[in-house]
């Protein structure tokens, strides 16, 4: 991208972050919607609660298996084709899960859905942070962290006041005119910030990522047991091989070298922990509320809608400090300052 081009690019910066931040907020958002639904369903398809947690453990499962591959996909696409076919596969996906008849087929639904959010979220902060000056990108991280961590922990919050009223496709139904404005919106004014390289396909990386981390997400998702185990150990297996794969090969799919810097490598372990306490939470305390303790769907979502409030109130004032104090003020750590 040519300096003239970049300026263009970052002058239009405001309406490709709205565009990105719409889909990409309706998305993730649904990675835990349906968690206050999920005594209803129990009941509505007569299947057990380690069942029914598939519904949330698929999605994160895909998401999980595209994360590496979007990385190919971005060079062979443009932004726009990327946003907007993962935006119509998620329509598609939610369309399918508000028509289900079946436990099988909203199983499917929110597995199409997932593929799409999969793709939307690698395409909305590779996009934000190319337009974004550098001495800016906490604040563009900031808005990455307002979908990232407020959409998940506002679901419940929001389906717990919708099942109130209405039944669980509300859920979907009232997602499907979100999808398409965001659809509407990106095709008018989402333009392509990515140059497209059209890099080597290794296909023994995609195949060892998606038996790496489907394996571990499966593994640990299905509660242990022989089978569990089995996933869980094939998986890690598959994915320290990807690691040397993207190590040795010419042309990998992900850069690991990243890694050797401490202070990134770092920072993902500690987002990692946070991710996995934060879905981990939104799981298992609907089903808490509502099974042990009996509370309504509304009441449920209420007890959790605390925590969504601050995430999303925080994310964007903490970008903001990050660009102005860096990180070393926002993460203090637990020795005196005199010792650093």
């Amino acid at each position: 991208m040519s300096d003239a081009q970049f300026e263009q690019t970052v002058k239009r910066g405001p309406i490709i972050t709205v565009a990105l931040i719409i889909g990409a907020f309706v998305a993730i958002l649904n990675e835990t919607f349906l968690n206050i639904a999920l005594s209803d369903l129990i009941r509505y398809f007569n299947v057990s609660a380690t069942t029914i947690q598939w519904l949330t453990t698929a999605y994160l499962l895909v998401i999980g298996i595209l994360m590496p591959v979007t990385a190919l996909l971005s060079g062979w696409l443009t932004t726009r084709q990327m946003f907007l076919g993962a935006m119509s596969l998620f329509l598609a996906g939610t369309l399918i899960c508000a028509l289900s008849t079946s436990f099988s087929f909203l199983l499917i639904g929110r597995i199409i859905q997932a593929a799409g959010s999969g793709l939307i979220l690698p395409v909305m902060m590779n996009t934000l942070l190319l337009i974004t000056p550098p001495e800016k990108r906490g604040g563009a991280m900031g808005l990455i962290g307002l979908v990232i961590m407020f959409a998940p922990a506002l679901g419940p919050t929001l389906s717990g006041l919708i099942l109130s009223i209405f039944s669980w496709r509300w859920l979907f139904y009232l997602v499907i005119p979100l999808a398409v404005f965001s659809i509407v919106f990106a095709s008018r004014y989402l333009k392509n910030v990515s140059e497209v390289t059209r890099p080597k396909v290794d296909i023994l990386s995609i195949v060892l990522s998606t038996i790496g981390f489907g394996g571990l997400v499966y593994g640990l998702g299905s509660g242990g047991g022989r089978l569990g185990t089995v996933f869980l150990i094939a998986g890690a297996v598959a994915l320290l091989l990807f690691v040397w794969r993207q190590l040795t090969a010419p042309s990998p799919i992900l850069d690991l070298r990243a890694f050797k810097y401490p202070m990134f490598a770092l920072s993902t372990f500690i987002l990692v922990l946070v991710m996995m306490t934060l879905f981990a939470t939104m799981i298992l305390l609907p089903l808490y509320l509502q099974r042990a303790l009996l509370l309504t769907s509304l009441a449920a979502g209420a007890v959790l809608l605390p925590g969504g409030l601050i995430n999303g109130l925080l994310s964007p004032v903490m970008g903001t400090f990050f660009d102005r104090f860096g990180p070393r003020w926002l993460v203090p750590p637990p020795w005196p300052s005199s010792v650093l």
